[in-house]
């Protein structure tokens, strides 16, 4: 190791580019393979680093545009915990099947109009009647079995695989496609957690059609909204803030009179993820401009802290022509 310190040091000297000889005469380290050199096998010449760049590819952050991205994590939330408000009223016999009902024609009403509004394709009004006409019979002809599939299980393993579930969700969720990055949804197990958990939790509930009712609430906001989200994110950046708002502080107003202390920890976590959570990117992301620093993100996140270093002894990346 002393020995490749000493030879950085040294000072590369003018050489022939045929020979690789230098002005004394002395010969001079070329990166070549098909000539024999005196020199040792661990050698490193001082012109080695001469082409080295380090985090060529990180990425500056901006704290606000960090929030306004973070919205799209707060909807998420936000539509989980009404999803479980609603379950808990509609379960208490707090509100009936008709004003569940009665919401669930308002968001489907709501859902078209902003894919009317936004979507770049032309939607055809009359076959996506035919196609919700049809799938509402087919799930009331169901709804009797979901109402009966988990008789034989204890209501505390139902709501514990719920609550995982939810997580599942929650954790494996496509936010990138909520905030109009990728044009494809690719939230394919977050989707099925979180109609699965609808499914357990409507066997919960009195009556069949409470069953439809919640089930069909269920598909609209985890099947129908995220495409409903992606639209008014690309065509509308303040509308889609607004719409974090509006659900945030609908959350709130249905959790409170269930719990309040749930409420507080939601407020807590949108508040964390919307102003915390940036600033401790931006902070862990300074790290990324030294070299070797040990620093307490290498274990909470390492993929933040690690540096990156880009030579001429990388892979040749080939670039594709357009």
């Amino acid at each position: 190791m002393a020995a490749a310190i000493s030879d950085l040091g040294r000072r590369r000297q003018p050489q022939c580019e045929l020979c690789g000889r230098d002005e004394d005469g002395g010969k001079v380290w070329r990166k070549i393979l098909w000539e024999e050199q005196p020199f040792e096998d661990c050698y490193v010449d001082s012109s080695f680093l001469e082409q080295l760049r380090t985090n060529e590819n990180v990425r500056e952050y901006d704290y606000w545009g960090m929030s306004k991205a973070s919205a799209a994590i707060t909807q998420q939330l936000s539509l989980v915990f009404i999803f479980f408000a609603i379950f808990v009223n509609s379960r208490e016999h707090v509100w009936s099947w008709h004003l569940l009902a009665g919401i669930d024609v308002v968001v489907a009403l709501i859902g078209y109009f902003v894919m009317f509004y936004c979507a770049q394709t032309e939607l055809d009004m009359w076959q996506g009647v035919k196609e919700c006409m049809l799938f509402s019979a087919t799930l009331s002809i169901l709804s009797p079995v979901l109402r009966t599939l988990t008789e034989s299980y204890a209501v505390d393993t139902i709501w514990a695989l719920s609550v995982a579930l939810t997580g599942i969700h929650l954790i494996t969720h496509d936010y990138t496609y909520i905030n109009g990055t990728t044009y494809k949804y690719a939230g394919t197990i977050s989707l099925n957690a979180a109609i699965f958990t609808s499914v357990l939790l409507a066997s919960l509930l009195h009556s069949n059609e409470q069953v439809f009712s919640f089930v069909l609430f269920a598909i609209e906001v985890f099947a129908v909204c995220p495409i409903a989200q992606h639209n008014i994110k690309k065509t509308a950046e303040n509308l889609h803030l607004a719409l974090a708002l509006v659900l945030f502080g609908t959350a709130l107003a249905l959790m409170w009179p269930i719990s309040p202390s749930i409420s507080v920890v939601l407020f807590v976590a949108v508040g964390f993820i919307t102003f915390v959570c940036p600033l401790w990117l931006m902070h862990a992301q300074e790290y990324k401009k030294y070299v070797g620093v040990a620093c307490y993100f290498v274990i909470i996140m390492p993929s933040l802290c690690r540096s990156e270093i880009q030579g001429p002894w990388d892979i040749a990346k080939v670039e594709p022509q357009q």
